[in-house]
């Protein structure tokens, strides 16, 4: 009766802010593993990325906003130390440069204006995981 909410093989997210054709160092475009158009009546989008190494260009998601609330996080891979991410970035939201270096979730308001990402090490893979309330636009 559920088989059709499971998702096995994701999509490849092609959206505005995603513009770039090819982005060295990480899964690209980000991969879309659950949303509405997946998975009818489902309420929000789930989208993943491996980032392996600082991307190229690293700065390359222009800033945007969305119509929906988004829920950002950067999780580490080292399962003796959760907390570590294993890499260092910098990232606008409205009006503030927020670095981070841990296992984070950062939520954005819908309408707030976000990005760019600079990415300043990576010493090891971790994975970015985006939950969009809605459609992610």
């Amino acid at each position: 009766m559920y088989e059709k909410n499971l998702i096995i093989k994701p999509q490849a997210m092609h959206i505005a802010h995603h513009e770039r054709q090819e982005v060295k160092g990480g899964t690209w475009p980000p991969l879309t593993y659950m949303s509405n158009e997946m998975v009818p009546g489902c309420p929000f989008t789930f989208v993943l990325r491996w980032i392996w190494e600082v991307p190229e260009p690293n700065d390359h998601m222009p800033r945007h906003s969305h119509s929906n609330d988004e829920l950002l996080m950067h999780i580490g891979t080292d399962h003796h130390n959760p907390e570590d991410l294993g890499a260092e970035y910098d990232y606008v939201i409205g009006d503030d440069k927020l670095t981070f270096n841990k296992t984070s979730a950062l939520y954005i308001p819908k309408g707030v204006e976000h990005n760019p990402t600079i990415w300043k090490r990576v010493d090891r893979p971790h994975l970015e995981l985006a939950v969009v309330m809605g459609k992610y636009d």
